[in-house]
């Protein structure tokens, strides 16, 4: 390392001078120690040249690994997705076929009770529905509360105080409906697999269908 003649006033400017110059090498010697510290051995500054001198099978098992952990991570980023946009669909559909169930039960409850009383209105204008034969009217309305699960009661009331019709119980036994209007007694009789009566099974007395709300 060469170094300059060092102008100077007197021999304290020319102390004072080679002091600085001194420092600026110390400093220069520290800094080239540090670098050949903080240095692995066998790499060059440049990073070009130590990339030349990096074994070729090392390069190949980065690369590989590179390729391996990327594909690895789209595949499981794609799968979450796709099985998330599954359950959200099958989720979509079992609410879609819910709903359209309970609609289809809730119309089939609302509009069967109107369905029967239109079909009863008919028997009656067509004078299909003779009033007049007791059993005929029984075995009538017990018909239609087989036909139809969801109903429970089903009759005919007239204004001299005649109640004749059918009702199903809790334990799915079909009974005929008859008052007397002589008496206000409403009776319930079991009946057989054609509707026919067999016993008297209950009773109601002072049972008047004109007084109901």
């Amino acid at each position: 390392m060469a170094f300059s003649p060092i102008p100077c006033r007197d021999r304290d400017d020319y102390a004072a001078q080679v002091d600085a110059v001194e420092g600026r090498r110390g400093s220069l010697e520290k800094r080239i120690c540090r670098d050949e510290l903080f240095m692995v051995p066998g790499m060059n500054a440049d990073p070009q040249k130590n990339l030349r001198k990096l074994p070729l099978r090392t390069i190949f098992i980065c690369s590989t690994l590179l390729q391996v952990v990327t594909a690895v991570g789209l595949a499981g980023y794609f799968s979450y997705r796709n099985g998330q946009q599954a359950v959200n669909e099958v989720a979509t559909q079992l609410r879609d076929e819910v709903t359209a169930r309970v609609k289809e039960r809730l119309l089939n409850y609302v509009e069967t009770p109107h369905l029967i009383n239109r079909l009863n209105a008919n028997e009656i204008e067509l004078n299909d529905l003779d009033r007049q034969d007791p059993k005929h009217t029984e075995k009538y309305f017990w018909q239609q509360i087989r036909t139809f699960p969801i109903i429970t009661y089903n009759f005919f009331g007239s204004a001299n105080g005649d109640y004749v019709g059918a009702r199903r119980t809790l334990q799915d036994d079909l009974q005929i409906i008859k008052r007397d209007p002589r008496t206000s007694i409403n009776q319930y009789f079991s009946t057989n697999a054609t509707g026919d009566r067999t016993q008297l099974v209950q009773v109601v007395k002072n049972f008047d269908p004109r007084q109901r709300p």
